[in-house]
């Protein structure tokens, strides 16, 4: 081989290795632009209207105060996450809230969401890219998708749907890039994504679940050999299997019993938990059930149904595997929902925030009809049929949100938007009460009030909120700081032992209102009323064990940690104490 040739192939590669970085730069810089541009607006938004107009979803401060609970509460631990959710739900808050301020200001909320919300368009944009939609296009359908006023509430009050349909789409994309290029580490990494998706939210095992069979045919088509497959599928099966036995491990662990997680989830859908339950003792007619599905996921994102035909045509005519493989899984949550409803004979489960997960699936798979069509012409009406279905979507998609029967607070954000006002102690749809106001006094009476640390005895899983905006957990003797086991004895017998006690007026279980039912009566001995409002009452504990005690309920423990805030703030009283 001469010198010449030698140096020509040098220069050649030299060229591509610079063509490649300039590639890297401007995808890299792309992805900066993006995440910085959404993440600001998000986070604005979230300040403006949780914190601002207070519209706080109740699930999502109940997740807050546990992840403040690890850092602040009197001993610190990593036990207050809790097994009532997925841990991640949890765990993405804890860098928010080791600061103080930023956790009991709801700040955090916000900051939490915006962040994957703004990852979640990263990774659509990288998908798009990885599909060769062109640049203009990419960034219109990525504009059109943030700016879906379902997707920006979620993307602001710091619930757990946007960091799962995060980790969802990532899988994806690493599914599909291992799709294209072939690369087998990439199998791993999706892996990885989609067992990060079922710990934050345990429906995204299911999506692992059904691409592990997907990538065993597609392996089959191409001709992989038995070790090829073999070593493929163990790739991508490894992390979602190491995170599930990691889970039921750390249930076993501190339960006693590793399927805990799944036994709790199934009981939730068996019983129905939605905040409207409409139970029906003989069922729900499998055709309404389906065509109501069907109804909601053209009106919140009309490209699922639209994807789903097209992906089906597309798979037939073309013969192509993928396509199928998308078809399932832009429709299985519409098949999940189905089926819970129908267990559950629960409609509530119809809620607005179930059927997102199809949303970005839904402009993935669009994305991927494009890039496999045969004709450029075809490809660019593919894209503007998607953004026109896009648009035309979002006065539709604010117009549910204002008006359907079973949401999440979802109408409380479109009046704060459409109004500027703040939304505390309105009502929203769904009989939801808007607002902390309650929780804020509390915490503001009691910040007043000479003590020391673990004064106040209280059961966390309803008193969460006045914990949390007090910013000193530490000054309350929950069940999460010693455990249950002490926190029942000290309920027990309280005289003494802990100043006051703090009892929540709605919210169920309430142990310490069941332990003493009579106290909100004026009733109880041995306990005197402070302070109350219209959602929590303050009793000072007689120091001595009074003559007689009126015994309540059972005390035994267990769960939710949920509350609707249906309380407001009226009615205040303060009787005695000092200040």
């Amino acid at each position: 081989m001469s010198a010449a040739t030698v140096e020509l192939r040098r220069t050649l590669a030299a060229r591509r290795a610079q063509a490649r970085s300039r590639r890297l730069s401007a995808q890299a810089i792309e992805g900066l632009v993006i995440f910085v541009a959404f993440f600001a607006a998000y986070a604005l938004v979230g300040q403006r209207v949780v914190a601002g107009q207070h519209v706080v979803v109740f699930d999502a401060l109940a997740r807050l105060a546990h992840a403040f609970f690890v850092w602040h509460d009197a001993p610190p631990k990593l036990a207050a996450v809790g097994f009532e959710w997925p841990p991640l739900m949890t765990l993405v808050m804890l860098p928010f809230t080791a600061d103080r301020a930023l956790g009991s200001s709801l700040t955090a909320l916000p900051l939490t969401s915006a962040v994957f919300a703004a990852g979640l368009l990263v990774t659509l944009a990288a998908t798009l890219r990885l599909l060769h939609v062109p640049v203009a296009a990419r960034a219109l359908l990525i504009a059109l998708f943030g700016l879906n006023p379902l997707f920006v509430f979620y993307a602001v009050n710091g619930m757990g749907e946007i960091p799962y349909l995060f980790f969802l789409c990532l899988g994806v994309f690493f599914l599909l890039r291992w799709h294209v290029s072939g690369e087998g580490s990439l199998l791993a990494l999706a892996g990885i994504s989609l067992a990060l998706g079922g710990l934050t939210r345990y429906e995204i095992f299911v999506w692992g679940a059904l691409f592990a069979p997907a990538i065993w045919i597609l392996l089959l088509r191409r001709g992989a050999g038995p070790d090829e497959i073999e070593a493929s599928l163990v790739l991508y099966c490894a992390p979602l299997a190491l995170a599930a036995a990691l889970w039921c491990f750390f249930n076993w662990l501190i339960l006693g019993n590793g399927l805990f997680w799944l036994e709790h989830q199934a009981s939730n859908v068996a019983v129905g938990r939605g905040n409207l339950a409409q139970v029906h003792a003989h069922g729900i007619p499998l055709a309404h059930i389906v065509s109501s599905v069907v109804e909601l996921n053209a009106h919140l994102f009309a490209l699922v149904p639209l994807a789903v035909v097209a992906l089906i045509i597309f798979a037939v005519i073309r013969r192509d595997l993928m396509s199928a493989v998308l078809a399932s899984a832009v429709s299985l949550n519409a098949i999940m929902t189905i089926a819970f409803i129908h267990l559950a004979r629960d409609e509530s489960l119809l809620q607005l925030r179930y059927n997102m997960r199809a949303m970005p699936l839904a402009l993935v798979a669009m994305a991927w009809i494009a890039y496999r069509m045969p004709k450029a012409a075809w490809r660019w009406l593919t894209l503007l049929l998607t953004a026109a279905a896009m648009t035309a979507g979002i006065p539709l998609v604010w117009h549910t949100m204002k008006t359907y029967r079973y949401q999440f607070m979802e109408s409380a954000f479109v009046h704060a938007i459409e109004t500027g006002r703040d939304q505390e102690g309105a009502s929203s749809v769904g009989g939801f009460r808007v607002g902390v106001a309650a929780e804020r006094d509390m915490a503001h009476f009691i910040l007043g009030l000479p003590m020391r640390r673990k004064a106040i005895l209280t059961d966390d899983a309803q008193s969460f909120g006045v914990m949390l905006l007090s910013g000193h957990p530490e000054l309350f003797f929950d069940r999460i700081g010693r455990g249950d086991a002490v926190w029942h004895r000290i309920l027990e017998h309280p005289w003494g032992r802990v100043r006051y006690l703090l009892i929540t007026r709605f919210g169920e279980p309430e142990l310490a209102r069941q332990r003493y039912p009579e106290a909100l009566s004026g009733r109880q001995p041995g306990l005197t009323l402070v302070y109350e409002n219209a959602r929590y009452a303050l009793f000072a504990v007689a120091a001595k064990p009074p003559a007689t005690t009126v015994h309540g309920g059972s005390s035994g423990w267990g769960g939710s940690t949920g509350s609707s805030g249906s309380g407001d703030s009226g009615g205040q009283r303060w009787l005695g104490g000092q200040r």
